[in-house]
């Protein structure tokens, strides 16, 4: 069991270094790149069993998109959609929070 839930989390490594390796030299690192690293730290770090590192990077994915959608209203949100008054809100601040959050 262990050697499995070591090659999951392998794969996810190679695949997130795969596509920073693969984005031209001029990207910046973002918000959302930034908490990918720390989240696959914290997946190595903790050792959780089986699938539940993929998971907890989804619902992570899940609450950045909502957190900033709630700021930018550009789409529909996934499930947040009673937000108090957003206005002047920073969505690179908003994505941090909810990325955090979640992985605690």
């Amino acid at each position: 069991m262990k050697h499995k839930n070591r090659s999951l989390i392998l794969v996810a490594i190679v695949t997130a270094l795969g596509i920073c390796i693969a984005l031209p030299m001029t990207t910046r690192a973002d918000v959302i790149s930034d908490w990918n690293v720390i989240a696959i730290q914290e997946a190595i770090t903790a050792g959780r069993p089986g699938g539940s590192p993929a998971i907890d990077f989804a619902t992570m994915h899940a609450a950045m998109y909502d957190a900033v959608q709630a700021i930018e209203k550009d789409y529909d949100p996934y499930r947040v959609t009673d937000v108090p008054n957003t206005e002047g809100a920073s969505p690179v601040a908003a994505a941090a929070k909810a990325a955090r959050d979640v992985l605690v």
